[in-house]
């Protein structure tokens, strides 16, 4: 049930790009896939510091991720999207403005 977002970029990219469509969803999803390596890295480094942020990446590199992003158009390109989310969610706590004392 997800949708078809990463195959009509698959597409529309296979239209710019002289490789066939099989080769060109396998560079697509490697590009995600190390798009996502680096927000893990960015979200560890967040979170925890330097050692954390190394770790998360190298976690990122387990066989069963890396195989993913090259043949798995559908698991990766949302893992990364989650991945992305807690991104975002993990800066929201920052930008919460502190109560002020006294009157409005």
């Amino acid at each position: 049930m997800y949708g078809g977002g990463f195959d009509m970029a698959a597409a529309l990219l296979h239209k710019v790009i002289p490789l066939e469509l099989f080769e060109t969803r396998r560079l697509l999803g490697a590009v995600v896939g190390v798009i996502g390596l680096a927000v893990t890295w960015r979200l560890g480094r967040r979170v925890g510091g330097r050692l954390q942020a190394s770790g998360a990446a190298s976690a990122g590199l387990c066989p069963t991720f890396y195989g993913h992003m090259f043949m798995n158009p559908k698991d990766a390109p949302f893992a990364v999207a989650m991945v992305i989310l807690m991104l975002g969610w993990s800066a929201w706590p920052r930008n919460i403005r502190s109560p002020r004392r006294g009157p409005s």
